[in-house]
């Protein structure tokens, strides 16, 4: 089972904690069951819904379970002198997991007990075939997180192919275990739910349909601060591999540099995967690699002005590298990235022979300063995507979109 977080009421120190299971019937028909867990000498302060005699805390528990509003008890014992044998003071607390925080609404009271129903499958291990116990902390429950083909509050009933369980134009046939599923080819998983060479398949994706002007994805100002090293990575899939455009897939335009629209750019098709830092005239350094099929594979570049330093990645792996790129150079900032297209001007500028399609990009992100070998084959493996240094990133092209269909996951 994977470990969860505790509920915030029980990390106090000093403090006994115990549980006790309570079962009560509402009717004959209906029941309502948990553990409660309890704080001794706490109590909850300003969140009483009712209060009332009780004859003692495990009646006050089953008091709390009659009612569905009910989140929490207090209960005090009576004092010594009225001779109560356990009877007391009920308190039946209504309120939200912020409510029980340390020193604010929970306060010392010596002899009262503060209780908290856990609901579920924390205390009575109950999530089967693999499932994992989760905390809701906004409801105070916790609830089975089912493996396929399981499903149900204890992972205990099985999917058929009634609930069209595959994705992705997959074929679902029953079993004895439950259901099984047949992927179309550039899918796998369970549910055919992962794409092939894609980690990041819970990202969105754009769609270039064909090599056209009139596609691409666009982000103005896109770069805050001049740059003397980057890494610029993406997910890119191939539909067509006879074609003879450049298939620029990424490039970055400002108007200072020595060649207007060359500032960045990777094009993968010319013929082989072709990376610029600024150069002059339309000749870029021929990284020597060459994607031949149709499948998704990742790209990253990176750059550093001392000794031009220059990496090609595929698939997480160091394809090819060089020095004396733009040695000493500056790339400034305040430019404008377009996705699927070259730019011979900023932010257009546009040629088909340059465009990108048919195809699929997905993840594109810039990061002012050069990944580590191992955070770029995290990339590829995992969709792990470092936040330290990032200067532009995915989410920020959604709404530049153009003559593309964007597709969820």
């Amino acid at each position: 089972m994977e470990p969860v977080n505790a509920p915030p009421f029980v990390l106090f120190r000093g403090l006994l904690l115990y549980a006790i299971f309570i079962t009560a019937l509402e009717s004959s028909t209906v029941s309502r069951s948990a553990y409660f867990t309890t704080l001794t000498n706490k109590q909850l302060k300003g969140f009483v819904v009712k209060r009332f005699e009780s004859l003692g805390q495990i009646w006050c528990s089953q008091s709390c379970l009659k009612n569905a509003w009910c989140t929490s008890t207090n209960f005090k014992l009576a004092p010594k002198i009225a001779k109560s044998d356990g009877k007391g003071t009920c308190e039946l607390n209504k309120h939200d997991g912020s409510a029980v925080k340390e020193n604010m609404f929970l306060q010392f009271e010596e002899g009262a007990s503060f209780s908290v129903p856990l609901k579920g499958c924390q205390i009575t291990d109950s999530c089967k075939n693999g499932g994992a116990c989760l905390y809701d902390e906004k409801k105070q429950t916790y609830s089975c997180k089912c493996k396929p083909p399981w499903t149900g509050e204890t992972c205990a009933e099985l999917v058929t192919c009634d609930s069209h369980p595959c994705k992705n134009n997959a074929t679902c046939t029953d079993g004895v275990d439950g259901y099984n599923c047949s992927c179309a080819p550039g899918f796998y998983g369970t549910q055919c739910e992962k794409i092939e060479g894609l980690s990041c398949s819970s990202a969105y994706r754009i769609i270039f349909k064909q090599s056209t002007t009139e596609s691409y994805a666009i982000k103005a100002n896109a770069i805050s601060s001049n740059l003397t090293e980057f890494t610029v990575c993406l997910f890119v899939k191939r539909k067509d591999i006879n074609s003879s455009h450049y298939q620029c897939v990424y490039s970055y335009a400002e108007a200072s540099g020595y060649d207007i629209g060359n500032a960045i750019y990777v094009c993968l098709n010319t013929p082989n995967i072709e990376i610029n830092v600024d150069n002059r005239g339309y000749s870029g350094t021929n990284t020597g690699v060459k994607i031949n099929d149709t499948m998704w594979h990742h790209i990253c570049v990176t750059w550093r002005s001392t000794n031009g330093a220059w990496q090609f990645y595929l698939d997480g792996q160091l394809q090819s590298n060089g020095t004396g790129l733009k040695e000493n150079h500056q790339i400034p900032a305040g430019g404008t990235v377009v996705i699927g297209q070259d730019q011979d001007t900023v932010g257009g500028g546009f040629q088909t022979a340059d465009s990108f399609g048919p195809g699929e990009v997905t993840e594109v992100n810039l990061w002012s300063r050069v990944l580590s070998a191992s955070d770029i084959a995290a990339q590829y493996a995992n969709c792990h995507i470092t936040k330290v240094g990032l200067m532009h990133w995915w989410e920020q092209f959604k709404d530049g979109v153009s003559g593309v269909t964007v597709v969820k996951p």
